[in-house]
């Protein structure tokens, strides 16, 4: 969260946030929603993803709308669609059975 507060704080300097608001919005979706809370959902730490997802939806109300979702990859479009349901336990089976499997 702080990296990309770090990032926005520059744009806003540069006269740039709504030129890239799309952009930096995909980089936190990739980055904080999609990654960093899936390592929470496995790791159980619960407070954390409530911590670090109230802040991401508060920075991005319109996530799920940005228009580079359709760009992300299979298995991440999957767990985007995953998180957006709650599927946490689903999340947290999968990534074990794909563990289990290497």
């Amino acid at each position: 969260i702080d990296a990309i507060d770090e990032v926005i704080h520059f744009y806003v300097e540069q006269n740039l946030l709504e030129e890239f608001k799309s952009e930096i919005e995909f980089l936190a979706i990739e980055h904080i929603y999609i990654s960093a809370l899936v390592r929470l959902i496995r790791s159980c730490e619960k407070e954390q993803f409530r911590v670090i997802q109230k802040a991401f939806k508060e920075r991005f109300p319109s996530y799920k709308k940005n228009k580079y979702i359709k760009s992300l990859e299979r298995s991440r479009k999957l767990v985007f669609c995953m998180m957006n349901f709650k599927f946490y336990s689903l999340i947290r089976l999968l990534f074990y059975l794909k563990e289990k499997n290497k």
